[in-house]
């Protein structure tokens, strides 16, 4: 039977009245993901999460019957009564359901705004022989409206974070989500006690920083000015008062930084819906430009290119105000953000790789360039320039596939028919790769190939200390190859020059890179 049909079957029979409330809408129009909510006598009973409203809805029917039949029929929605009084924490540790009571017009009652949450877990743990432990994770937002952020973590499995204004507030609200958890993944444990649908945890001014209205996740970490986000199509308001819509990381959990530079950071975090880890990438908007370059990036494929699954905007906090503008930014100091979830790869980046390497095995160091330049010419037949390869954004996936990643500086290349190169920004990309017309705001392809010129030469020469490598690279960068390099790979030295050119025309293309490429592995075969 469909979940939804068996659901209200069973809600009828009970006298009950569901109430599917959808919260938000998000992703591109080509693939949008909907959120939505279930409510049995106005308490949250289960979340569902899909491509369709339909099939949100059928998880979330799935999810609050199994809800319903382990926990029992939630009361009539009423005022507060004397049995209200119970002590919560030993309420919550017998399984009552005296305090899973939502807020009643708004307003949440007192006893709930003292339940132990954090006592509730630890004596579970004591009970259980679990150990536990509460780590602090971040701290956003200015000054005057502070935002912390703390994970519970229960034999070394992190649960949701939880945010509050203070360390004391974030490890209660972790503590009620681990609970929350625990309780969801062990139903029928009798020991883990059963624990409200939404939060209630904050008494007084503290309570409107941290509870969830109406089952919104406004307050998961990086959350933003007011639990805004804004997703790359237009976000349907809620049919209840929940006017906030989900934190950018809503559905993500284990989050934590891999890399920031200038133009953004990148996380690692763990979509709970495939229970698969992602790269996140959130990027300070400077103008619209920047959706429109992204939609255009979604439709790269190829196998030795990061895969980009999908994006998102919201509104952030940062110090850094260098991309803000009057339409990004607001006099409170936050930024509007893009948000990008694309492939995460598990074994590191060439830059790592080239630093462990302790002798040269030229075998392999021209697979991982085949493999680079492979996808260098996907993205030159897609009309695009990379305009930042260095080793830093090459990236190794399973079974040490290389990806080329970081494509934020991509941009259009100019068309066949075109006799000019494009006007560009000038000096974009990193100085160390950059080649000579770069600096200036005028060039074209050609800049990707005078890169992979000098990423061959790191793949196959070892370079002694810093200062040596300082002195070399300046050489290398006007064109002089090292002398020991030219007496190893003389049959590479002459098409290293070509790439190393200051002339762009004299520069090969990609396809005869990897024409070249596959001759070389011919002979090399001939020779064997």
């Amino acid at each position: 039977m469909d979940p939804k049909v068996e659901f209200n079957v069973f809600c009828a029979k009970k006298k009950l009245i569901p109430e599917f409330r959808l919260i938000s809408q998000t992703g591109p129009p080509h693939d949008p993901w909907f959120t939505v909510h279930l409510y049995v006598q106005n308490e949250m009973f289960g979340e569902g999460q899909g491509k369709s409203k339909k099939a949100a809805e059928k998880i979330a029917a799935r999810i609050g019957l199994a809800a319903l039949q382990n926990q029992g029929i939630p009361p009539q929605a009423q005022q507060p009564t004397a049995a209200a009084s119970l002590d919560p924490v030993q309420s919550s540790l017998q399984g009552s359901a005296a305090t899973a009571e939502p807020p009643v017009n708004g307003s949440e009652s007192q006893t709930a705004n003292h339940i132990n949450y954090i006592g509730i877990l630890n004596e579970l743990c004591q009970k259980k022989s679990w150990n536990t432990n509460f780590r602090d994770v971040d701290r956003y937002g200015p000054d005057h409206e502070p935002k912390f952020y703390c994970v519970a973590e229960v034999n070394k499995q992190a649960y949701p974070e939880g945010c509050g204004r203070n360390k004391k507030q974030a490890r209660k609200k972790a503590a009620f989500l681990a609970l929350h958890a625990l309780k969801t993944e062990n139903p029928n444990d009798i020991l883990i006690p059963a624990i409200p649908a939404l939060y209630t945890g904050e008494s007084g001014s503290e309570s409107s920083s941290v509870s969830e209205s109406n089952g919104s996740r406004s307050n998961d970490r990086w959350s933003l000015a007011g639990g805004t986000t804004q997703a790359m199509s237009a976000v349907p308001e809620s049919t209840t008062n929940s006017s906030q819509s989900p934190s950018p990381f809503a559905g993500f959990v284990d989050i934590s930084k891999l890399s920031s530079g200038g133009f953004g950071k990148v996380f690692k975090a763990l979509k709970t819906l495939d229970n698969k880890y992602y790269a996140v990438k959130k990027v300070k908007m400077h103008n619209e430009k920047c959706k429109l370059e992204v939609e255009a990036l979604a439709n790269l494929d190829h196998p030795n290119i990061v895969r980009y699954f999908h994006s998102w905007t919201g509104m952030d906090y940062s110090s850094d105000t260098s991309y803000s503008s009057s339409s990004f930014s607001d006099t409170d100091g936050m930024n509007k953000c893009l948000y990008i979830q694309m492939e995460f790869c598990e074994n590191g980046d060439l830059k790592n790789w080239i630093r462990k390497m302790k002798s040269v095995d030229k075998i392999k160091s021209l697979d991982i360039f085949r493999q680079i330049v492979e996808g260098v010419v996907y993205i030159h037949s897609e009309k695009r320039i990379h305009r930042d390869l260095k080793p830093e954004n090459i990236f190794f996936a399973k079974e040490m596939r290389v990806k080329i990643g970081d494509l934020g500086l991509v941009t259009q290349m100019f068309s066949e028919d075109s006799t000019d190169a494009l006007l560009r920004t000038n000096s974009t990309g990193t100085p160390t790769y950059m080649a000579p017309e770069q600096h200036e705001n005028i060039y074209n392809s050609e800049v990707d190939i005078f890169a992979l010129g000098l990423i061959l030469v790191e793949l196959l020469c070892i370079f002694g200390t810093g200062h040596e490598r300082a002195n070399e690279w300046k050489k290398l960068q006007s064109g002089q190859l090292p002398e020991t390099f030219v007496e190893q790979f003389p049959y590479e030295t002459h098409t290293v020059k070509k790439m190393l050119s200051a002339d762009p025309t004299k520069r090969p293309t990609a396809k005869q890179l990897k024409q070249f490429l596959e001759e070389k592995n011919y002979l090399d075969s001939r020779t064997c």
